[in-house]
């Protein structure tokens, strides 16, 4: 069984070998405690995973998975990357390999908008407005505790949710309310990487619960002073894989260009997207859930200089991977009408979960020349408590593992996209991530897809 453990040392890791055709790796036995911090024990593996009984669990599981989906299918990689064929790693003298090329996440920093909205006084709200759905299922509100979420961070106060809006109305408060926290985030990401913003040379913006042209990427370079010659890649249509693919991205755009300052913001203002006119039982889940939030993020290449302040830990960008599964692009999207964006998904999410992401992350990781306990850590989008709980079923992992992504869950809420990072920014403000531990940020999607990024801490 495999384990993922804190701040324990890091073995060398071997020389990338490519993986066999249609190969999905296998898990290691685990080792013993190691000295340097607390031991998380992998739980005993349970039996399949299969579709909740009845209706209501099954809608439940969907939208605690996080898919803040849509029409646009997601800009995937479709490949993954091999250390050894990238030149990333060079062999040691013990046999062993260190990161010589790969680019760094330097910098992590999160927003949130100013309203707080408890789960108590949400439920109440939401029992009045659903009071014909739930007065022929009265269990439906039960969603609201096994949510375990405390609060979430909305840019509207609780009223406006009582009043319906088109979506001109929803949108153009998206709008407004994106560009002023993804520039609250990115300045808090640039002081962290003691930048300025003229020394940004891309952004990647990653949301996909609202539209504008130009672009929200375009209006937070003009409120930041970004230079004229700035590269812009706006990403939409990848709902709560955004994040990670988002990562992906930099990523890849700092290794091509080894000087290059990529700033990357994930944002999703999910709780304008709510219809106060549909009164389906996956619609108040999806008000028992959904939070808005945004993460910044500073990659830079090899050639990069920077000045991280306070001797806050780099990790290495190792490698990524996308995977998009066939014939699985009506298992979740958008529909959208005169009131805006209405969530779609299909009851098979629990089993494609099951019998697809742990092939997926073992094949992944294999071709890094990695098995899952050399994964010290995993930074796991917290799209609901039973998603992080099929993690831990699929991947043989205590549910300790997942303390930060269920924090983030109780106090925000799903954020989609920038879930992840928020999990991630935990990790590092902690301390937890050594030089040379392993982590692993990982995310669900539309498509259906999923979303890894393998990263390394740096030596201080």
């Amino acid at each position: 069984m495999a384990r993922i453990c804190d701040r324990a040392p890091s073995a060398p890791v071997r020389a990338t070998r490519e993986p066999p055709p249609g190969g999905t790796g296998g898990s290691a036995a685990g080792s013993g405690a190691q000295a340097g911090g607390p031991q998380l024990r992998p739980k005993a593996r349970r039996g399949a995973i299969g579709s909740p009984d009845d209706a209501m669990d099954a809608f439940w599981f969907v939208l605690a998975e996080g898919v803040v989906a849509s029409l646009v299918g997601g800009a995937l990689h479709g490949r993954s990357y091999s250390e050894r064929d990238e030149g990333l790693h060079e062999d040691g003298a013990d046999g062993g390999v260190r990161v010589t090329q790969a680019p760094r996440l330097v910098a992590l920093a999160t927003a949130v908008p100013p309203h707080v909205l408890r789960q108590d006084d949400v439920r109440a709200v939401a029992a009045e407005m659903f009071a014909g759905t739930v007065s022929a299922d009265p269990r439906l509100l039960q969603v609201f505790e096994h949510a375990q979420i405390e609060t979430r961070n909305a840019c509207v106060p609780l009223e406006w949710f009582s009043v319906g809006h088109d979506f001109g109305q929803s949108n153009a408060l998206y709008v407004e309310n994106a560009v002023h926290l993804a520039v609250v985030a990115t300045q808090k990401a640039l002081a962290k990487a003691r930048l300025e913003p003229a020394d940004v040379d891309h952004i990647v913006f990653v949301s996909s619960t609202g539209l504008a042209t130009p672009s929200v990427d375009a209006l937070v370079a003009n409120a930041l002073g970004l230079r004229s010659d700035v590269r812009r890649t706006p990403m939409w249509g990848l709902g709560c894989a955004g994040g990670a693919a988002g990562l992906a991205h930099a990523r890849d755009f700092a290794l091509a260009e080894p000087s290059a300052r990529v700033l990357l913001i994930a944002l999703e203002l999910c709780t304008l997207t709510f219809q106060l006119r549909d009164l389906s039982r996956r619609n108040l889940v999806a008000a028992s859930l959904f939070g808005d939030g945004a993460a910044a993020a500073i990659v830079v290449g090899r050639d990069a200089e920077v000045r991280v302040a306070g001797g806050r830990r780099q990790l290495a960008l190792i490698a990524s991977r996308s995977t998009l599964w066939p014939d699985t692009q009506d298992v979740m999207g958008w529909t959208v009408d005169g009131a805006g964006l209405h969530v779609v998904f299909s009851r098979d999410i629990p089993t494609i979960v099951h019998e697809r992401v742990r092939p997926s992350l073992l094949a992944f990781l294999e071709a890094n020349g990695l098995a899952l306990e050399d994964v010290r850590h995993l930074a796991a989008h917290p799209g609901g408590v039973r998603v992080l709980n099929a993690y831990a079923s699929a991947l043989d992992l205590a549910p300790a593992v997942f303390r930060h992504a269920r924090d983030v869950l109780r106090e925000h809420g799903n954020m989609s996209s920038p879930s992840c990072l928020f999990v991630l920014e935990r990790f590092l403000e902690a301390g937890e991530i050594g030089a040379g531990d392993n982590a692993l940020v990982a995310a669900l999607g539309p498509g259906f897809s999923a979303e890894y990024v393998l990263l390394r801490g740096e030596p201080s």
